[in-house]
């Protein structure tokens, strides 16, 4: 018997985050997450905002990130990630 391996998609979207001083928050650990796709979609409002701790969070996962200014990037990061997701799904089931 064959068991099926299911893709999960985890898709974070938020703006950039700052946690209060003395924080702890530590990066994301995750057991068997080879076969999971992750997105991290951020609407940019300032030109420098270098403050992203929910980046820092994410960074074990590898996501791949868009950050995106306006509607027009938005449908265009929402494409690639179902882009991205036929693809791995295809995948998957060879």
């Amino acid at each position: 018997m064959k068991l099926e391996q299911y893709l999960h998609v985890i898709i974070v979207a938020s703006t950039g985050l700052m946690f209060p001083p003395g924080s702890q928050v530590p990066p994301l650990q995750l057991e068997n997450s080879t076969q999971d796709l992750f997105y991290y979609v951020r609407p940019v409002i300032e030109t420098n905002d270098l403050w992203d701790q929910i980046e820092k969070i994410l960074r074990p996962t590898k996501p791949v990130v868009f950050k995106v200014r306006g509607a027009v990037e938005f449908r265009k990061a929402l494409a690639h990630i179902v882009s991205g997701i036929e693809q791995s799904s295809t995948a998957s089931r060879k």
